[in-house]
């Protein structure tokens, strides 16, 4: 809609030089095009004059109606036809870009707006928030969306019945995140020290064979004991 003193500026004009555009209904009398004219000639007390669409593409009276309105700006522009690519097909988004005149970058922004932040998506419609503001907005949420979606596939990975319960709502994200981090911990210092008794295997070996059964047992003592450990740590934390 029109500011305020711009509607009572076009009501003015109507009143002193008649309605110049008809406005559009459809079939069924649903307003397609022309709602300031029909607020403003309320405003004047003339009696609006109407014509009735008769094609098959109201979208596109809708569309056209909008988008080349002098008031609006560049980044209202990219909105409406943003919109409009929504609701019909057949058109990339460099020839809608091309067709309207609108730079592709700005209608890419537009696009990004309507996706992951729709609600500022019509206050950059209506010219209450501008498209620069609204993107910037929309790529924080699409960044932190992004994180989300990464972690939750990381949890599904690793173990789906925590992946389950966080999409029931019964567990927090983080939550079940923080268990995952715990358990593939667990399992680092469990293949470390797997590593390490490997490693330690052959002097045991040697001493066996050099008959230093004393030390040689000391040292299985050792082994066997760090493992009881880490099969503990790793049932205490699974």
């Amino acid at each position: 809609m029109l500011s305020e003193d711009e509607l009572l500026d076009l009501a003015r004009s109507i009143k002193a030089e008649g309605q110049h555009e008809d406005i559009v209904l459809d079939a069924d009398g649903v307003l397609l095009d022309g709602r300031n004219r029909l607020a403003a000639c309320k405003l004047a007390g003339v009696e609006p004059r109407f014509t009735t669409y008769t094609g098959n593409d109201p979208i596109r009276v809708i569309y056209s109606g909008n988008v080349y309105r002098r008031h609006i700006s560049k980044g209202q522009q990219a909105m409406i036809t943003a919109m409009a690519m929504r609701s019909v097909s057949g058109h990339s988004l460099r020839a809608h870009a091309k067709l309207h005149g609108l730079s592709r970058t700005r209608l890419s922004a537009a696009n990004v707006v309507l996706t992951h932040a729709p609600a500022l998506a019509e206050k950059v419609r209506t010219g209450t928030l501008g498209l620069d503001s609204a993107y910037q907005t929309a790529c924080e949420l699409k960044a932190n969306a992004e994180v989300l979606q990464e972690r939750y596939d990381r949890l599904r990975r690793h173990d789906p019945d925590l992946a389950e319960q966080v999409t029931a709502g019964v567990l927090a994200l983080d939550d079940a995140i923080a268990t995952v981090d715990r358990w593939e911990e667990a399992v680092h210092h469990a293949q470390q020290s797997i590593e390490q008794i490997t490693a330690n295997w052959p002097a045991v070996q040697e001493l066996a064979a050099r008959r230093d059964t004393r030390y040689a047992q000391e040292v299985i003592d050792g082994l066997t004991a760090e493992a009881g450990a880490l099969i503990g740590e790793l049932l205490s934390r699974g």
